[in-house]
């Protein structure tokens, strides 16, 4: 049996679920994820879904799991974790 991970970190990308009841627009989406980004040095937004699920890149430097812990308090934030490469198993084993 494969004992390999499914999952993976990726260190650099941080998913940020802003809260739709809030940001209601799709404009004031793209507001509030560049206003996350421009309060981290070295952060770009790669891509803001219709859903408020935001994906941000970040610098080398930055700890994804402790921005991540101090963005999900920040508020219209819904959540935030670091990204994850997800692997689907073969049923078989």
């Amino acid at each position: 049996m494969d004992s390999e991970p499914t999952a993976q970190r990726v260190s650099n990308r941080l998913i940020v679920k802003l809260d739709r009841e809030r940001y209601v627009l799709d404009e004031d989406l793209d507001r509030e994820a560049n206003a996350i980004a421009a309060d981290i040095a070295g952060a770009e937004v790669e891509r803001v879904s219709h859903s408020g699920r935001v994906l941000l890149n970040l610098s080398a430097e930055v700890d994804a799991t402790s921005l991540a812990e101090e963005l999900s308090t920040r508020d219209g934030v819904v959540y935030a974790e670091p990204d994850v490469i997800d692997r689907a198993q073969n049923p078989d084993g």
